[in-house]
């Protein structure tokens, strides 16, 4: 079984479930991650990037990042990266792992911007 199918699984017996809660923050339940899976496979293959594409995400530990992890790993293999990391430690996970994409925060100041 695949991460989809598992998502795809819960959200047929309880699409109203909260799959992705967080205190503060709006839960996400089975059908919206279930949507959100849907939307980044298709805007990943609408920029070429197949199954076997590598994406990386600089996304700080959250609801936000799970999401991105569960969204990505289900349509490419995905490589989460340490917001945290320098320009040069950048430089060499995103050439060491032949990335296909990179997905930053809206916003973001941080050094893989520089590194990509």
């Amino acid at each position: 079984m695949t991460i989809r199918d598992l998502v795809v699984e819960q959200a047929g017996k309880a699409p109203g479930a909260i799959a992705v809660g967080a205190p503060g923050r709006e839960p996400l339940t089975y059908e919206g991650l279930l949507d959100q899976m849907d939307s980044v496979h298709r805007s990943l293959r609408q920029a070429g990037i197949a199954q076997d594409g590598r994406v990386a995400g600089v996304v700080p530990n959250g609801p936000e990042s799970a999401v991105l992890f569960a969204s990505v790993a289900a349509s490419a293999v995905f490589a989460p990266l340490n917001p945290a990391y320098n320009e040069a430690e950048f430089e060499f996970y995103l050439g060491d792992l032949g990335v296909n994409a990179l997905v930053l925060p809206r916003g973001s100041g941080s050094a893989s911007r520089h590194a990509a």
